[in-house]
């Protein structure tokens, strides 16, 4: 019986992430831990019998962590040229006046169109810090990886505060046209 619960838990858990992020990227999230986790169970990164196991996120076993996680990345990337698609362009209504706050907006949003990834990363990473939402959920479900991360961790996210992303700003005025 207990076997069987531990199989029905886990396709929960499996359930859970497919439905969150869809089947790809649940397994992409759930390969890149289990590499993280061989990674920092691996015997050469612990000490010597009868010495204490060293911090699961010391300098050094997080470094080898990443480079881990990277790796596996990389293996994983699809070949071709690497391009961003064309955008739609979002261009202010002339009927609003002058608006500098949006004229930055639509520069910063044009930044993250062009490379997408650092920017949603550091929304993401202030949703996390300020506890306040999260992408996928609640402000409970930020909570919740507070929790599993740690003060520690947290703290060392919001050593570099990240600059407001640009999708942070409500639009006004602005219509959407076509990409050429």
């Amino acid at each position: 019986m207990r076997l069987e619960n531990s199989f029905r838990d886990n396709r929960v858990v499996l359930d859970a992430l497919a439905l969150a992020y869809g089947e790809r990227l649940a397994g992409i999230v759930l390969a890149l831990a289990t590499v993280m986790a061989a990674v920092a169970r691996h015997r050469s990164l612990h000490t010597a019998p009868g010495e204490p196991a060293p911090d699961a996120l010391s300098p050094y076993l997080y470094d080898q962590m990443v480079k881990g996680a990277l790796r596996f990345l990389e293996r994983g990337r699809q070949e071709g040229e690497i391009k961003a698609p064309a955008a739609a362009a979002l261009i202010p209504n002339p009927h609003f006046g002058p608006q500098p706050e949006l004229e930055a907006f639509l520069a910063r949003r044009a930044a993250l169109d062009a490379e997408p990834g650092v920017p949603i990363a550091d929304g993401v990473i202030a949703q996390l810090v300020d506890a306040t939402s999260w992408p996928t959920g609640s402000p409970e479900t930020a909570k919740a990886v507070r929790a599993f991360l740690g003060d520690d961790f947290v703290g060392r996210l919001a050593r570099t505060p990240a600059a407001p992303g640009p999708l942070m700003i409500p639009i006004r005025g602005v219509r959407e046209e076509p990409a050429q």
